[in-house]
């Protein structure tokens, strides 16, 4: 591993980081936990593989500056993730600590927005909105961004 330099069979890269350093599955994990959508690839006996933090085992918590909440009790769930990155499942795990707080909140404060307040099945980032919003202005149609997504 080219962070921890312990020796491992399991070598990953992230295409979305500047200094796509191999590394071990630990230090891959831990430096990707603020960054669920990017797009990590595993090596093969032939080659590089994509796969996703989800398959992974990366759980993408909501609060606690996204360690896990000490209270909760619910497993983790899953949805589809739609960022500037592409579009990928992402599991979730929510906040606990203030049973009040509503689940479409947790998902605003970490800048995404749910599909739907109560059980949302997908969430799209606000970076990806006003990515969005700058190439309509351009001329862009939905269908042309979704596709270059």
């Amino acid at each position: 591993c080219g962070t921890c330099d312990r020796e491992t069979d399991e070598l990953y890269r992230c295409t979305n980081c500047p200094s796509s350093e191999y590394q071990c599955n630990e230090c891959m994990m831990e430096e990707h936990e603020e960054l669920p959508t990017h797009r990590p690839e595993m090596w093969t006996p032939s080659g590089w593989c994509t796969t996703t933090f989800a398959q992974l085992g990366l759980v993408y918590c909501l609060g606690h500056e996204c360690k896990p909440c000490p209270l909760a009790t619910n497993p983790p769930f899953s949805v589809i993730a739609i960022d500037t990155s592409g579009i990928q499942l992402m599991k979730i795990s929510i906040c606990e600590c203030r049973p009040q707080t509503a689940l479409h909140s947790q998902f605003i404060r970490n800048r995404w927005i749910p599909s739907s307040p109560l059980n949302p099945k997908a969430i799209i980032s606000i970076r990806c909105l006003e990515q969005y919003r700058s190439m309509e202005e351009q001329g862009m149609s939905p269908t042309s961004y979704y596709e270059s997504l």
